[in-house]
């Protein structure tokens, strides 16, 4: 079930940019939060169809472009070139492993590579808005296959 915080931090931006508050996009949130993996936005719109039959594709794309300027989602570039989106708030910072094979993509800890990206920026005097590490290759499903 989507929090009231969640619900709180869209409207708060849409407030204070001027935007329309439209029932759309948090629907689109509803399902967007509720769902847990790395969806494509012709993914995500599907499963917002699912409980939200009326919604648009447009409606969906723009929806999840506000949720993400909102900071509640984020988005990742797959190997088939075609970007995910994938939760961002309260979600703690981590990595991908992406299949270049099948394109699946699995998330891990990676508290230590931010704290030497941390010390890094720090000698050089950078300020870092968002960490990740994303490292390409073959999953185990694909390996076994070959």
């Amino acid at each position: 079930m989507m929090s009231q915080e969640e619900v709180k931090i869209l409207a708060d931006y849409i407030a204070e940019n001027a935007l329309r508050n439209t029932h759309q996009r948090f629907d689109v949130l509803d399902v967007f939060i509720n769902s847990e993996g790395h969806f494509s936005i012709e993914e995500l719109h599907e499963l917002v169809k699912k409980k939200y039959p009326k919604a648009s594709f447009s409606s969906t794309f723009r929806a999840m472009q506000v949720i993400e300027k909102a900071g509640l989602a984020a988005r990742i570039s797959g190997v088939d070139g075609v970007f995910r989106f994938e939760h961002l708030y309260k979600h703690q910072n981590h990595g991908h492993l992406v299949c270049t094979q099948c394109g699946q993509i699995i998330e891990y800890d990676n508290s230590k590579i931010i704290k030497l990206q941390k010390k890094i920026a720090a000698a050089h005097h950078f300020e870092p808005i968002r960490f990740g590490a994303k490292v390409r290759g073959i999953c185990r499903n694909c390996q076994v296959k070959r």
